[in-house]
């Protein structure tokens, strides 16, 4: 399978790495609003980093844990790319008009993550359908920060892990193309995502039979 899509968008590194292998980070505090199975959190120690987990998560199989964890480390306009980037390895150009519309919001917001580009981004996702990868990347980056609300109202914040759930489901939905290779495309997509953490990293896994 390949693994980037031609003029898909290389990763900024992150602010704050929170897959580099000396982190401060713990993968408890990622973990606990994500939903994880209870297989994933059966792996899970106080004392594990972000990239211990997702590496024992890939161990067991648990890729689609993985991908949820791995969005949550990366900061949000990686989490955003590599979900951008996973998308166009399944179709080079959107299916509908409403991909398209949502891919080129998501550009605009990698692009410049301007108050005005997040909130169209947040306005064409919530105008989509949320169906498609590309609905879902246009909501990750809407979500991102600013406001939920309209502009008129009162601020309502997002929960910062939201970008990360929406960037996760983008990701499941472009491994979805193929159901009898969707476990097999989500480890090529875990494999892609550690190239966007700052240094990047081999994920661990065992081969699929």
């Amino acid at each position: 399978m390949t693994t980037r899509a031609p003029n898909t968008p290389v990763a900024k590194p992150a602010s704050a790495n929170r897959l580099s292998p000396d982190t401060t980070a713990r993968a408890a505090a990622l973990a606990a609003p994500l939903d994880l199975t209870e297989e994933a959190l059966a792996l899970l120690t106080p004392e594990m980093t972000p990239r211990q987990f997702i590496n024992a998560l890939a161990e067991k199989a648990l890729y689609a844990d993985a991908v949820k964890m791995m969005a949550a480390a990366l900061d949000k306009a990686a989490a955003v790319r590599w979900g951008l980037a996973c998308a166009q390895t399944e179709a080079a150009a959107p299916k509908a008009q409403s991909d398209a519309v949502c891919r080129t919001a998501v550009e605009a917001w990698l692009s410049e993550g301007s108050e005005k580009n997040r909130r169209l981004a947040m306005t064409v996702a919530e105008s989509s359908g949320m169906t498609s990868a590309y609905h879902w990347l246009a909501a990750a980056a809407g979500w991102s920060g600013g406001s939920l609300a309209p502009a008129e109202f009162a601020e309502v914040r997002p929960p910062e892990h939201l970008t990360a759930v929406a960037a996760a489901c983008a990701i499941r939905i472009a491994a979805q193309t193929d159901p009898d290779q969707f476990d097999t495309r989500l480890l090529d997509f875990l494999k892609l995502g550690a190239r966007f953490a700052v240094g990047g990293w081999a994920v661990v896994a065992h081969a699929i039979a």
